[in-house]
């Protein structure tokens, strides 16, 4: 029956020279794989991170001295 376990003599090459192949082609595909992405990708990401306005900026330096306070109290 063909899914009978097979003799080490049988295979054409040693069983780490397969192991050896079979992560090779898996990081060549993967390669491969990230160059179409990088050539082609999917577009620019509109939704990305947005420089902080000032109201922002200002909101965001009261916060940090709010917890650096509390913390100072707190020992």
């Amino acid at each position: 029956h063909h899914l009978l376990k097979r003799a080490e003599e049988d295979l054409l090459m040693p069983k780490p020279v397969i192991v050896l192949l079979i992560m090779f082609g898996a990081c060549a595909l993967t390669c491969l794989g990230y160059a179409m992405h990088k050539l082609i990708g999917f577009g620019t990401d509109d939704n990305g991170v947005k420089p902080m306005s000032q109201a922002q900026y200002e909101y965001m330096a009261e916060v940090k001295v709010r917890n650096l306070e509390a913390l100072a109290r707190e020992g």
